[in-house]
């Protein structure tokens, strides 16, 4: 745990080098990469970063993929994320109406809490399912052209 929170203080920068040059498989990023989304998207401020660390200890995903997904979604997308989530907990529940992104506050979510809720893990879990299909193919694909460099370099 002490290891994952020293990474933190190094920066995006250099966590996507490292996501980019481990030796690790496709499928582990793209899991790391979409875990850290899901939970960077999740409207629990302070317990979700809390979510990322027991995921990444108990799933044994990429952490520097993780943290590089968490940090993406986290604190400039937020009132997208939290409008989005809203608007579609109240088109499922069939209640109340938000027409911009200035409408969103704090009081309109208390009184939809539930609707909010719903329309928050739908659209963390559809943004994070569709970010492991993107990684995981283009982490396939770059994996696939190094293999073929390195055997065109052996002959």
């Amino acid at each position: 745990m002490r290891k994952i929170l020293l990474d933190l203080k190094k920066g995006p920068k250099h966590w996507y080098h490292e996501v980019i040059q481990a030796k690790i498989g496709p499928k582990e990023i793209a899991l790391g990469l979409s875990v850290g989304i899901f939970t960077g998207m999740l409207a629990l401020p302070m317990i979700n970063i809390l979510l990322l660390l027991l995921a990444i200890a108990i799933l044994r995903i990429n952490k520097l993929a993780a943290i590089l997904g968490y940090v993406l979604f986290l604190w400039p997308t937020s009132p997208f994320i939290y409008y989005t989530s809203l608007r579609i907990g109240l088109w499922i529940f069939g209640n109340g109406k938000i027409e911009s992104v200035s409408d969103v506050s704090i009081e309109l979510i208390k009184q939809y809490g539930i609707a909010f809720i719903t329309g928050n893990l739908i659209f963390s879990g559809s943004i994070a399912t569709l970010a492991f299909l993107a990684t995981y193919s283009i982490t396939k694909t770059i994996e696939m052209i190094k293999k073929k460099r390195e055997s065109r370099m052996v002959r």
